[in-house]
């Protein structure tokens, strides 16, 4: 993967943590997450061009595994930012970067792995490592790049859970006022918090979710 150092200008930076603070006091309204887990630079924009083209989806997030990206480098990242900045150009707002690389290690590890996606407006942190300590020095990291994290204490693909964090009390305590950077959990619903449900299968209940990831069907239709 090649080194990226310069930032992309965020014009409108100040405005991500408005538009997450929004969508947590609105009622759920089962935003639209497209999660582009594509492993090749060139699949990527031909499918975001696609989208721009043939599309009216009302897309508000996009999910990416850079990590996993064959050819990923400052270009690439150039093109995506400037898709998610102008494809909602018809309601003034971006769509939000999701980098959906899992953070569980300890909190200077994470820190530093967290300035290696300095450009993404969301990252994921596991919620095995959601101890107060960590919390708490993850979000001044997160405060300091302007950026937002949800959590992550289950893990489902088609509509099957893989994996639950055993300990889901503490998470209880996760709250904005707490930690003003994380804003959202994936797969459990927790109050004061986005409730994000990824791995959703066709016909499933989306009651009160507030962001829908949607990956697989998307895909099969754009490639």
């Amino acid at each position: 993967m090649d080194s990226i150092t310069n930032k992309p200008k965020r014009d409108i930076a100040s405005d991500i943590g408005k538009i997450l603070y929004d969508m947590i006091d609105e009622e759920p309204a089962g935003h639209l997450c497209f999660s582009a887990d594509v492993q090749d630079k060139t699949v990527l924009l031909n499918v975001l061009e696609k989208l721009c083209v043939s599309s009216t989806l009302p897309i508000r997030f996009l999910k990416i595994h850079p990590e996993i990206i064959k050819g990923w480098s400052h270009d690439v990242l150039e093109a995506v930012w400037l898709w998610c900045r102008h494809y909602r150009s018809d309601i003034d707002k971006p769509v939000l970067i999701w980098a959906d690389m899992k953070f569980c290690d300890v909190p200077h590890i994470m820190c530093r792995q967290l300035r290696s996606v300095y450009w993404a407006d969301i990252i994921t942190i596991m919620s095995v490592v959601a101890t107060p300590e960590i919390l708490e020095e993850l979000n001044r990291e997160l405060q300091e790049l302007d950026t937002y994290a949800f959590i992550v204490p289950t893990l489902h693909t088609n509509g099957e859970k893989l994996w639950q964090d055993p300990d889901t009390e503490k998470l209880n305590d996760i709250t904005t006022s707490k930690y003003s950077n994380i804003v959202g959990s994936v797969g459990l619903q927790l109050p004061g918090l986005l409730y994000i449900k990824a791995g959703v299968s066709d016909g499933e209940e989306l009651k009160d979710v507030d962001v829908v990831v949607r990956g697989r069907s998307m895909l099969s239709e754009l490639l």
